[in-house]
Formats: C-alpha cells, sequence, structure tokens
C-alpha cells in the first residue's frame, strides 16, 4: 500500500488536521450496513473516526 499524505479533513462538523483516512482493503467484504468501510487517523488521536457501509460516520469527542 503506498504512503499516504495526511489531510485536513471534517468529520461530522469537526475538523481534524494532519488526518489520513483509510479505506478497506478488500471493499468487496463490506456487505453489511453496519461494516466499517473507511478508518480516519491522526498521530495526535489515534482513531478518529470510522464509517460504516450505510454512510454513518462515528468521530471521537475533542
Amino acid at each position: 500500500m503506498p504512503a499516504q499524505s495526511p489531510h485536513k479533513i471534517e468529520l461530522n462538523g469537526k475538523l481534524f488536521p494532519g488526518c489520513f483516512k483509510v479505506n478497506h482493503r478488500y471493499p468487496e467484504r463490506v456487505i453489511d450496513s453496519a461494516d466499517i468501510e473507511t478508518v480516519y487517523w491522526t498521530a495526535k488521536y489515534g482513531l478518529t473516526g470510522y464509517s460504516s457501509k450505510s454512510g454513518e460516520t462515528w468521530v471521537i469527542r475533542k
């Protein structure tokens, strides 16, 4: 997997600078609406958020 550069990403109205967006490596395995499609990660907070196949996004409180 190629290295990615961090970006400034807005999740649920909160801005997270230096955030990495990591998509599921095997999207064909994301079948159920509760399955995680995308993970958001920052050096400051670690796991910062995730999005499910249904489009629901969870974000940490900061």
